[in-house]
């Protein structure tokens, strides 16, 4: 988190920071990319951190909830009722099986 503001740098602003103070600048920053083509085509997102939040919201995000969001838990689960492969319970107790599976790992 020391170094968060150079990873946002060479990053080239992918990562917003979870933290508001890691990047004091961030509208200024996101305003002014010499990268960009125009310099201020990012301008509109420096609000972004009052509108969005970080993976695991409205905790931290972890090891078991990136692995949770990299495995599509829940849009699997939707899919699973949308193709009617799946009741919409029995395919949110298999979600639910998976989220306990992989907190379990992550202990």
């Amino acid at each position: 988190m020391d170094h968060f503001h150079e990873g946002f740098e060479a990053g080239q602003f992918y990562n917003f920071p979870c933290f508001p103070s890691l990047v004091p600048d961030l509208k200024k920053e996101i305003a002014n990319d010499p990268r960009a083509n125009p310099a201020d085509k990012y301008k509109v997102l420096g609000d972004v951190l009052d509108w969005a939040t970080n993976v695991g919201y409205p905790g931290y995000a972890s090891a078991a909830i990136d692995e949770s969001f990299k495995t599509w838990v829940i849009p699997t689960m939707f899919a699973k009722v949308a193709r009617g492969d799946e009741s919409p319970e029995d395919a949110v107790k298999a979600a639910e099986a998976e989220y306990n599976r992989i907190f379990a790992r992550w202990k």
